[in-house]
């Protein structure tokens, strides 16, 4: 546990955007409160994988035990990177009343019992395999985001039977912005959130999240945490967001 510690260290602070370099020792230890899940880090890629069992983030469910990654931040940042995977669930679910699912993305968590996610991921629904973006708050569903890209789906650094997407979570104040890209270098800000409530000092980091009865394994990579604000940012892209509240 400690090498991996280290080696994510490692990692997360050499991505970290020049002028805003990550503390040492600034992330947490992995969070897996059902001790069963797997993380690894290993050229570059963070790793975390999940059992065939329940394992999530959902207040109204009073369910927290989704592994994840998570360091603290203050103020504006900027945190984004690639998530890939094969996100096919099983079509019998691990919990009851849901559907069977996988997803896995950013997670910013402002206070206990609330998280803001933004995720890859999939789910069956009577039969039929779903996939697409979603961005969630307090675990619960916000908003199912569009794909309509020109650029195609990079997939040359993985396996055929796994996707990727590039995901990004800004702060701005009391305000969230959330975009998806295919490549890392085209944008689309599809949704912004306010929330007057945001405490200056929050946990944000990576998260991977299952109903499915098979075993489930999330990839992220390509990892960026901005800390502050950056004029060359906003003015080329939170400017172009296109759907505001």
């Amino acid at each position: 546990m400690c090498r991996f510690i280290f080696a994510l260290v490692l990692l997360l602070a050499t991505c970290t955007v020049l002028g805003a370099p990550a503390p040492k020792g600034s992330w947490d230890r992995p969070i897996d409160p059902d001790q069963d899940c797997k993380f690894a880090s290993r050229g570059g890629t963070v790793t975390i994988e999940i059992p065939g069992t329940d394992h999530d983030l959902a207040p109204k469910r009073k369910r927290f035990n989704a592994p994840r990654v998570l360091r603290q931040v203050e103020g504006d940042f900027v945190m984004q990177a690639r998530v890939s995977g094969s996100f096919h669930p099983s079509p019998k679910s691990s919990a009851d009343g849901e559907d069977p699912s996988v997803a896995a993305g950013l997670v910013l968590i402002p206070a206990d019992g609330n998280c803001i996610r933004l995720e890859y991921g999939a789910y069956r629904r009577k039969g039929e395999q779903r996939s697409c973006p979603a961005f969630r708050v307090r675990g619960e569903q916000l908003i199912n985001l569009e794909i309509d890209w020109d650029v195609p789906r990079k997939k040359d650094t993985h396996a055929k039977t796994e996707e990727d997407i590039y995901s990004r979570l800004v702060r701005r104040g009391h305000f969230i912005y959330e975009a998806i890209s295919p490549d890392g270098e085209e944008w689309t800000y599809e949704y912004r959130l306010e929330d007057r409530k945001l405490p200056a000092k929050l946990k944000v980091g990576l998260a991977a999240y299952s109903t499915s009865t098979e075993p489930f394994k999330a990839h992220f990579d390509k990892f960026k945490l901005q800390l502050g604000r950056s004029g060359e940012e906003d003015r080329n892209n939170i400017a172009t967001f296109r759907r505001p509240n």
